[in-house]
Parts: structure tokens; sequence; C-alpha cells
């Protein structure tokens, strides 16, 4: 373990250990104070928040290793996070906060890790600027409050990260590879939160491999037995949904999902080749020009070298990616707050030796920062709201704001199945409503079928409304404009309306 530059001095081992835990435990509590509350003000968004609340929800309701939504097997992702998800829902409730709760909980996790691991190298004080940093970026916070599985999948690639760190260590120290374990369980998380994307593990390796010049004997026991805890753990299930299903797993969960998203732009994600030099500019400053100038600036030192490998890493990998989303820079966060907290301790350090003189200029850093970090969000607002834009990962749930309230208002107690949406211009987005209603629902087009091109077939896949209605009443929501060209073969009774929509029963006379 390497020593901290300052604030412990000759301190006993026990002692300094001891501190570290006390500050890690309010590191967390902070971290809880900031990211927990309002995880639940308002409704989840379309598209992945509702679908991994949606499969969560069923899960709770009836556990089982098949992932559904919309009472389909869904095989996009793996099911870590789905399934921490439905353990806090049959816990405590179905509902927004918990549907957010284990992303917000992943975000903890990781202030608590990288206060821990810079208390470790540079001391505590460097150890809170890196928790300030962390919670004061914006892309890092927004992440926490979406109820989606990139924190989670931050939390395993630093678990891993900090495994790589103690190898570094151990072997420095008496020749051991103590952290093989650790990191293949952190690899095992990630991979089964969000499949192929856990890639950037490996790949810092093999960097820090080649960089470094590791020698042979960091593939020791430990690095196979590690390996074996990591298929142990990821193994089964992919081997049961293969055994279950065959080629259809395969061609979503690996064709679809990883090799499609990897050489093109899917679903209309046609973000260009410097969105994330934008969704950094937007959701990181003023901590990025810090991070690259500390990067830059420590290059030559190994502590944190790992941390500065993966964040390189991951930037270059969803670069190089066709299909590009603000959600999957999210990795990169813990890291720029851990290398710019340690890259200003170094600068303040080495500028100011003289404890008294030291204190009032972290006076004076603190309000350069604040200052900075205020003007950074105030003059980045538009590109914030431009990168979003382009993007559903934070969308609303739907354009007209009756839409979920009329669905609900009816649904609950309805068991003919489908409920059927009816929008020619297709604005009736299903994986929101699917997880407040329960229910199994239909996109259906009247008159003009609306544009499918590009779009995800299970998430938007209009019929004409013909194909379902019939002698038995169906559940319809429709839009107040179309009413009047229902065929006269068909009769329509208004249950309730709102706004521009309309719910009622669809049957033919």
């Amino acid at each position: 373990m390497n020593e901290p530059d300052h604030a412990f001095g000759s301190a006993p081992i026990h002692s300094f250990r001891r501190r570290i835990s006390i500050s890690v435990g309010f590191s967390l509590l902070l971290a809880a104070c900031v990211l927990l509350p309002l995880l639940g003000h308002k409704s989840l968004a379309d598209w992945d928040e509702g679908i991994y609340a949606g499969i969560a929800k069923g899960l709770a309701q009836h556990p089982t290793l098949t992932l559904y939504w919309n009472f389909q097997p869904w095989f996009e992702k793996p099911p870590l996070y789905m399934w921490l998800t439905a353990a806090c829902f049959r816990l405590f409730a179905v509902n927004e906060f918990w549907a957010r709760a284990v992303a917000a909980l992943s975000g903890v996790a990781l202030a608590g890790l990288v206060h821990s691991l810079l208390a470790r190298v540079r001391g505590l004080a460097a150890a809170w600027v890196s928790t300030v940093i962390l919670l004061t970026t914006l892309g890092f916070s927004r992440a926490c409050h979406l109820g989606e599985v990139d924190t989670l999948l931050a939390l395993g690639c630093y678990l891993s990260l900090w495994g790589v760190v103690r190898i570094r260590e151990s072997i420095a120290a008496d020749g051991e590879t103590r952290g093989w374990y650790l990191f293949w369980f952190g690899f095992a998380v990630a991979v089964m939160t969000k499949g192929a994307a856990a890639v950037v593990i490996p790949l810092t390796v093999v960097v820090l491999l080649v960089w470094e010049r590791w020698p042979r004997r960091v593939f020791g026991r430990r690095f196979w037995v590690g390996l074996l805890l990591f298929l142990a753990l990821v193994l089964p299930w992919h081997l049961a949904m293969y055994r279950e299903y065959g080629m259809p797993f395969l061609r979503e969960y690996l064709g679809q999902q990883t090799i499609a998203r990897a050489t093109t732009q899917l679903e209309r994600h046609n973000n260009p080749p410097w969105f994330f030099v934008e969704m950094l500019l937007a959701f990181a400053s003023p901590w990025i020009f810090v991070f690259l100038a500390a990067a830059w600036s420590g290059r030559r030192r190994r502590e944190l070298r790992e941390f500065m490998v993966f964040a390189v890493v991951v930037f270059a990998v969803f670069t190089i990616s066709q299909t590009r989303l603000p959600r999957y820079i999210v990795p990169m966060y813990p890291a720029i707050a851990l290398l710019a907290a340690d890259g200003i301790c170094r600068w303040v350090s080495s500028a100011m030796p003289n404890t008294k003189k030291l204190w009032r200029s972290w006076w004076a850093v603190g309000a350069a920062a604040a200052v900075s970090f205020a003007l950074a969000v105030v003059l980045t607002k538009g590109l914030r709201e431009r990168v979003t834009s382009r993007s559903t990962t934070s969308g609303i749930v739907h354009a007209d704001r009756n839409f979920l309230p009329l669905l609900r208002s009816e649904a609950g107690g309805w068991t003919v199945e489908p409920i059927l949406l009816c929008d020619d211009s297709g604005q009736m987005e299903l994986p929101a409503a699917a997880f407040y209603t329960g229910k199994k629902l239909q996109q259906v087009w009247l008159m003009n079928k609306p544009d499918t091109n590009d779009r995800a077939r299970r998430y938007f896949d209009p019929q004409p409304l013909a194909n379902f209605v019939s002698g038995q009443p169906r559940l319809l929501l429709i839009r107040k404009e179309l009413v009047g060209d229902l065929p006269a073969s068909m009769r329509f009774e208004m249950l309730r309306e709102a706004g521009d929509l309309e719910i009622g029963l669809v049957a033919l006379r």
C-alpha cells in the first residue's frame, strides 16, 4: 500500500486505516444525501428506464431466468440490473423510487470507492476533493437519477480496476499477485450488467500489460482461480438462455445488440464522431479540463495510471462504435473525478509546502472551483439540451401529458388484452406505459401507417386497427382527430377524455 503524500505523516497503520474507514463512511453518507432524494418525483421515462422497470416488475411477480417485456422474451441485456431491481420491488414497493434505486445506490458505492482509493494514495484531503468533484459532475448525477444500467456497469469496472491496483501494489511489496479475485468479480458484475460493454476492462488490462511490461508471474494461480470464479458467475445464465432459445438468443444478444450497434447507427441514434467530446464538455465541465491537465502532468506516475488508461479506453471504444448515446460515457466520470482531485492536491501541495499557508490556499482553490463550476453550468446549458435531444435517454413518457393518466385510469381492471394505442403519427411509445399498466399493449394505426424505419420493432410495431376489432369490446386509446374516421362497421364508446386523447371501448357493430 502506498502511503499518502500528506495528511497522515507517520501515524500507525491501524490509525491510518481507521481514519480512512471513517472518512469513507462520511463520503457514503454525503453521496446518499445527494443522490437518493427525489428519485421517485417523476414518472419513468421511455425508453430504457421504462423497459428495465417493466422487466423487473414482471420478475418480482413471477421469478424466472428469462427476462420478459410486454409478455415476450427479451434478450437485449444480461439480467443483473433487473434482478436487483426486482429484489427492491419484492422487499419494498413497486414504484419510481425503487425502479431507480439500484442506479443511485451504485453511484453511492462508486463515490465511496473513489474516496477510498484516493485516500490511500494522496490522503483524506484529496479523497474529499474527489467526492465533491464526482457529486458535482452533472453527467454522473444525471445517470444516478435514471433507472438505467450504466452506474452499475461502472461500479463493476471500478471494482476490477481496484483489483488491478492491488495486483500492482502486491507485486511491488512482496512479489505476490493479490487482487485477481476482485478483478474477476468486478468483471463478472460488469458483464452481467451490460454484456459486451464490459470489454473496456480487458482492453484496459492489455494496454497496461504492454505499457508496464507485467512479468509472467502475474498470471499465476490466483489469476486462474479468479477466472473460474468469473465463469461460474457469468456462464450459467448465458448457457441457460442458449439452451432454451438457441440462435434467436444469440442473434439478438450478440448480433443486434453488440455487432450491429458497433458497426451501424441503430434506431436513429446518428450522433457524430465528436459526440462524446460534446458530452464531456456539457456534463463534466469544468472538471474535464482539470482531468486532462492532471493526466498529462502525471502520465509518468504509476499511481492511478489504471484509471487514466481506463478513461481513454472508454472514450476510444465508444467513439469508434457507430451507435453513440450519452449514457455510454458514464464509466468515465469517476476516473475524471479521481485524477482531477489527485492533480489539484499535487499542485496545491507543491505550491504551498507550509501547512499554515496550505489551508489558506485550499480556501482559495475552493472558491475558484465553485465559481468555475457555476460558470460551467450556465455556459454549457444550451449544449446539454442539444446533446440530450439527440437521444431518448432522458425522454419524457409521452409528448401529451394526458397519455399515461388516461391509460392508467381505465387499464387497471381491464382483462381483454392487448390494449390498443392508436395514433397514425406514431407517438404512443410502449415502455413506460407497459410498466404502469402491467398489461399487454399493441400500437395500431387507422388510415396511415406511421414511419417505422430504423425503429426497434418490439417497441414500435404498429398494426392495422381492423386486425384487432371484433364483436368483443377492446380498450382503445386514440387521438381525438381520428375518432371521426373510424369505419362505420366499428362502434366506439368513450369512457374518458383529456387533451387531444380519448379512451374507450371499440367493437364491431
